[in-house]
């Protein structure tokens, strides 16, 4: 789903007094959370925080080893959007600020 669809109806269906991770700055330069939702944000007296990669790379080999087996094993399975050609770099680096994509955007060489 793009993050339109999956970060946008969060606030909304947030309970009061409840919290919630912003994932990335993508989310917010798509505009996956609106201006309204900061009325509901404080209405609701909820707690949005942003987390960055870096501050998790103390986790990284643990992760590497779990998750790394998963995949492999096909016991964790992800969507993503893959476009052909270097060429198309440009629009699918356009299609990802726009949420266009759906998990990860590839360009294939």
């Amino acid at each position: 789903m793009r993050p339109s669809e999956t970060d946008r109806p969060i606030v909304p269906a947030m309970t009061i007094v409840s919290s919630t991770a912003i994932r990335s700055r993508v989310a917010l330069s798509t505009g996956a959370l609106a201006p309204v939702d900061s009325i509901l944000a404080i209405t609701r007296r909820l707690t949005l925080q942003g987390f960055t990669i870096n501050k998790q790379m103390g986790h990284y080999k643990e992760f590497a080893s779990k998750v790394g087996a998963w995949v492999a094993s096909g016991e964790l399975v992800f969507d993503e959007t893959v476009v052909d050609g270097i060429d198309n770099t440009v629009d699918a680096f356009l299609d990802l600020m726009k949420g266009a994509n759906t998990g990860k955007m590839v360009v294939r060489i």
